[in-house]
């Protein structure tokens, strides 16, 4: 914001500078032209231009002074003129009127009677921008992935979504945000990375105090109990955006804004593949909590941004849902939720607890009821205007003891297992094998019988016992040429052929 408020004073100093050379360079020429007109008789016949309603006061200004007037009055609708074509190519206009507007609030920019004139990118404000900033008539073009709340000085007037708006007079920005997903903390609450220990015992040989309350801080973040005392602690994280199906209520929240049939043209919409709905920017934008614990100078930093809700409230659910389960439970696949361990249960129902009105209730002991059960989270969210996409609970941590615990149960118990594996995988191969049997000899009398000939399946009962004999012989050699062709034509089965194809050749000549 320093460097930007520099490099404006830097600029406003080479426009004064250079049109006071521009000046003093017309002063002098115009002396050179006519020695007899001085400033003071520019200066007066300037003033009489203002006492045109009494009679024969223009008809007293010297001509000389009239051609200095005119120069001036040229100079400045030259100007004016010349801002009023550069604005139709400094933003994205559609209509004759935004044209209009374009170039009336530039030149309105240029003598400082304007109010906010800012570009919004991912929902960022500008550093530069004051907020409050309400002297005139202004304009705020957004990216495709902003929007924004504008405001009086007595109320709230109305959403903005991408694309280029003009404001009205009085009007300025309340604040931006963005449309897109956005996953917060970056770094996951709780203890950093998977190799800190939370648990760890201070030592001050190897670490600063400081360095060691910042870990505790951590790790309260995110703990919480199992029904059995234990203390757990996880890396969490939430994914949200801004509900793109909440109805408007304009009408009811804020009248301060009129609409009229000139609303048109102070927007140019533009399409934006993240969706919006000016509902949800407003109870985000309005619905920011304040942090007592920030004492921060710039009050800015005081707020809550509504992205960051859905990852406490995934904080709140992962403790209240972690004290019905047992330690054991988190690693155990339960039947009554369908094989799933406790911490998938817990992660699924989080995430629903998020995303869906009712839920089905878990009782204290970890035991799904025939009940259901109204979310107050999703509720919360509804009212902020946002939407949980994902959360995401992992990394758990607990105490030494109880991961030695962990091991010395997987040791005692790894034999019983594998045998429990080997059983299966033995049960498991054979039941292949029982299957690739039947396959097998399924395509064995397919391919083999494709070549029975009509003749020889139209032909009549055998009289004799010759006739029976040359009968089943022509049927076995059609079907070992049948045989023969598809072990030919199966590139995987000729590759595992050892001379096969030749034998069967043999056996074909032989009959």
């Amino acid at each position: 914001m320093d460097n930007y408020r520099s490099n404006l004073r830097r600029t406003i100093v080479k426009i004064i500078l250079m049109g006071g050379v521009v000046f003093v360079l017309y002063i002098n020429l115009t002396r050179l032209d006519t020695p007899g007109i001085t400033p003071f008789e520019i200066i007066k016949g300037s003033g009489k231009l203002f006492l045109f309603f009494i009679p024969g006061m223009l008809a007293s200004i010297p001509e000389d002074v009239w051609l200095v007037i005119f120069d001036l009055f040229l100079f400045l609708f030259s100007l004016i003129l010349g801002v009023s074509l550069f604005a139709q190519f400094t933003l994205p206009l559609g209509r004759i009127l935004q044209r209009v507007q374009a170039a009336l609030y530039l030149n309105l920019y240029m003598v400082g009677l304007h109010g906010p004139a800012i570009k919004i990118d991912n929902g960022e404000v500008p550093g530069h921008y004051r907020k409050g900033q309400t002297r005139g008539r202004g304009a705020i073009l957004l990216d495709t992935a902003s929007a924004a709340l504008l405001r009086t000085k007595t109320g709230l007037t109305r959403s903005i979504g991408p694309g280029l708006t003009f404001t009205r007079r009085g009007e300025y920005l309340a604040d931006a945000t963005g449309l897109h997903i956005r996953v917060w903390p970056n770094i996951p609450l709780g203890p950093r990375g998977e190799f800190e220990d939370p648990f760890l015992e201070w030592d001050e040989r190897r670490e600063l105090l400081e360095a060691y309350e910042a870990r505790q801080l951590r790790r309260y973040e995110t703990s919480a109990l199992t029904r059995d005392g234990i203390e757990v602690v996880p890396n969490i994280s939430a994914a949200s955006r801004l509900d793109l199906d909440l109805q408007s209520r304009w009408g009811d929240i804020s009248p301060y804004y009129k609409e009229s049939r000139w609303d048109r043209f102070y927007q140019v919409e533009t399409k934006s593949k993240f969706g919006y709905n000016e509902e949800s920017v407003r109870l985000a934008i309005t619905g920011e909590s304040i942090d007592p614990n920030v004492t921060d100078i710039d009050p800015e930093r005081r707020y809550t941004p509504w992205f960051q809700l859905p990852a406490y409230l995934t904080v709140d659910l992962w403790r209240e849902y972690l004290q019905k389960f047992t330690f054991e439970d988190l690693f155990t696949r339960l039947e009554q939720f369908n094989e799933d361990t406790g911490l998938q249960v817990i992660q699924k129902k989080v995430h629903e607890r998020l995303t869906k009105y009712w839920v089905d209730e878990i009782n204290n002991v970890g035991e799904p009821t025939a009940n259901k059960l109204e979310s107050r989270e999703f509720v919360i969210l509804q009212a902020r205007g946002v939407r949980a996409v994902s959360s995401s609970i992992r990394n758990l941590h607990f105490e030494r003891k109880v991961n030695q615990q962990l091991e010395d149960k997987w040791i005692s118990s790894w034999l019983l297992r594998a045998e429990d594996e080997r059983e299966y995988v033995t049960r498991l191969r054979n039941y292949r094998a029982d299957i690739g049997a039947k396959d097998g000899l399924r395509a064995f009398s397919f391919y083999a019988a494709r070549r029975l000939s009509p003749q020889l399946l139209a032909s009549p009962i055998p009289k004799s016992l010759q006739d029976e004999i040359d009968q089943m012989r022509e049927a076995v050699r059609q079907m070992m040429l049948g045989n023969r062709m598809h072990c030919i034509r199966d590139p995987e089965l000729f590759e595992r052929l050892a001379g096969e194809d030749r034998q069967l050749t043999d056996i074909i000549n032989q009959i």
